[in-house]
């Protein structure tokens, strides 16, 4: 069976035939995406033109992922090496970064490998956003491309790994000498908090398995890896946090909240209980503004757990008991829990000099 004719069947004298008559960048870089062999014999004003946006035949036959044309260009002997190898992560041609890498050794020095083109994106934030593995290997071979958050953009690879919950690029990440594994990423976050906070639990154990982790690492309220799992209710990630010898289960945030806290507001049982068996854990430990973590408890209606050694008379700020708080909020089910209490307060008033019976009707 006969193959269809081509363009790239024309003889040569008919495609040369064709470049005379080209008028404009566009027009040439069509052309060339017809006879990408031709690239490397078109004039030295050609090769080097550039568009509108400053950007070279090499620079968009990059974008495009055309390696056949990357490799005609590449072989012009006058060439001017303009366009970084970002251009190409973003959309996963290996076969054109590998060239312009391996071809290209000695890049001018105004170009940035790690330089933003791409929505505002490096080329290995690009490709870990994509989940690309063999993209993220090859981008790391070049000395300039760094692995840790950017200095300027601040975007941290590690952290995008784990937004992204790519699990395989995470581990490549991790088995680098040269990263940071407590850097914050523009947002504030490290690599643990995000982790605990997505729920990536394969990543929390790689990251735990490192000496240099700090599993009391913040974020920027101050909200450490266990109060996460505490607030997310994640009981396995809180199980893995609690073997650390190091682990504090006290720390406050910004507002005063500790993790035992973080799990009673948000109704996570299971946590609670969890950290109540803790003998480190204060379990009357008030927030900013007074709110102890039975009275957090109350306030969403989660009735949790009345152990010994709880105060349920603990006052907030605006003197408030957790039994005001439940009455408050109507929760009659916190109410019948801390009504068996034989310690509670059950004419307790609060600043306003309101009672339980007072607002519950």
């Amino acid at each position: 069976m006969t193959r269809p004719a081509t363009y790239s069947d024309l003889p040569p004298e008919i495609s040369y035939r064709i470049l005379d008559f080209l008028d404009g960048f566009d027009d040439l870089l069509a052309f060339l995406c017809l006879f990408p062999h031709h690239g490397s014999t078109i004039s030295p004003g050609e090769i080097n033109a550039m568009n509108k946006n400053e950007q070279t035949l090499l620079h968009l036959a990059a974008i495009d992922g055309h390696s056949v044309l990357v490799a005609a260009l590449l072989a012009h002997p006058s060439l001017i090496i303009h366009p970084s190898i970002n251009c190409t992560a973003a959309q996963r041609h290996l076969a054109c970064i590998s060239m312009l890498q391996t071809q290209c050794p000695d890049m001018a020095p105004e170009v940035d490998p790690s330089a933003i083109e791409l929505v505002n994106l490096t080329p290995l934030i690009a490709a870990i956003r994509q989940g690309h593995v063999a993209m993220v290997s090859l981008l790391l071979t070049h000395p300039a491309i760094s692995v840790n958050p950017y200095p300027i953009y601040n975007y941290s690879p590690l952290g995008e790994a784990i937004r992204y919950g790519h699990t395989a690029i995470a581990a490549i990440l991790l088995a680098r000498s040269d990263i940071q594994p407590n850097s914050s990423d523009v947002y504030g976050f490290t690599p643990l908090c995000l982790a605990v906070r997505w729920g990536r639990t394969a990543i929390v154990e790689m990251l735990l398995r490192r000496p240099d982790i700090d599993v009391n690492g913040p974020e920027c309220m101050s909200i450490t890896p266990l109060a996460y799992s505490a607030r997310e209710g994640n009981i396995e990630i809180m199980r893995l946090l609690l073997q650390q010898e190091n682990v504090r289960v006290d720390l406050c945030d910004k507002n005063g909240k500790t993790p035992l806290m973080y799990a009673a507001e948000n109704g996570r049982i299971e946590e609670m209980k969890l950290l109540m068996e803790r003998e480190d854990a204060d379990v009357n430990a008030r927030r900013m503004f007074g709110k102890s973590a039975l009275a957090a408890a109350a306030e969403p209606g989660q009735v949790g757990q009345v152990a010994g050694g709880i105060d349920v008379n603990r006052r907030d700020g605006k003197e408030a008991t957790p039994l005001l708080c439940a009455a408050f909020k109507g929760h009659f089910g916190v109410l019948g829990a801390l009504l068996e209490c034989e310690e509670v307060d059950v004419n307790a008033r609060n600043c306003h000099g309101r009672s339980a019976l007072a607002h519950g009707t």
